[in-house]
């Protein structure tokens, strides 16, 4: 597509004037994408966390992970 392709431009404009992902303010379509995460998975596994970097997300999963075993 190369570099700034004025369709992925536009795509991307578009979808950050709907939502801001650095943020944990919850919008309609996170909702809508943790309901249908959550329908693919085991009903054990049904639970969604969304982070806004990969240090964030290891730093839940060891609290989690902790808080499991005690």
């Amino acid at each position: 597509m190369g570099h700034c392709h004025p369709g992925v431009v536009k795509a991307a404009l578009k979808q950050m004037e709907l939502l801001n992902t650095n943020s944990r303010f919850l919008h309609d379509n996170i909702v809508e994408y943790a309901k249908r995460l959550s329908a693919t998975l085991p009903e054990k596994l049904s639970v969604c966390y969304f982070t806004n970097s990969g240090s964030e997300a290891n730093d839940l999963a060891l609290r989690l992970a902790r808080q499991f075993r005690g």
